[in-house]
């Protein structure tokens, strides 16, 4: 049972990670489409990635332990999630994310690898 729980905990978290880096990566696009994103909508788009990734882990590991209210409840936190904090952050804080995105210089070192990835562009 106390696996459940911190299992359970740690997918809310996901998913607050996940809202919270879509608003940022969204507000980055919102001012101009034709504006060419640079490193830090990268990165975030990375760890976008990455958060749906464990996320996915363990909604799938857990798909049979769970309980009806707790898959409610999961469903419930996404949507007020996507409801309350995107908003917040994509319309009222969509210039600082636009600002993080110009003065925010990411590097591996190593030229390649920073192209496959879409730093420095």
């Amino acid at each position: 049972m106390e696996n459940l729980t911190t299992d359970f905990l740690i997918l809310c978290l996901c998913f607050l990670a996940i809202a919270i880096l879509d608003s940022v990566g969204d507000a980055i696009r919102r001012a101009s489409p034709l504006r060419p994103v640079k490193d830090f909508w990268h990165i975030v788009k990375h760890l976008n990635r990455a958060t749906l990734m464990i996320a996915g882990y363990y909604l799938i590991n857990n798909a049979l332990s769970f309980s009806v209210l707790q898959y409610s409840l999961l469903l419930i936190w996404i949507i007020v999630l996507k409801l309350f904090v995107w908003n917040i952050i994509y319309y009222n804080y969509w210039m600082a994310c636009i600002e993080m995105d110009e003065k925010v210089k990411i590097t591996t070192g190593i030229k390649k690898i920073d192209k496959f990835i879409g730093l420095h562009q």
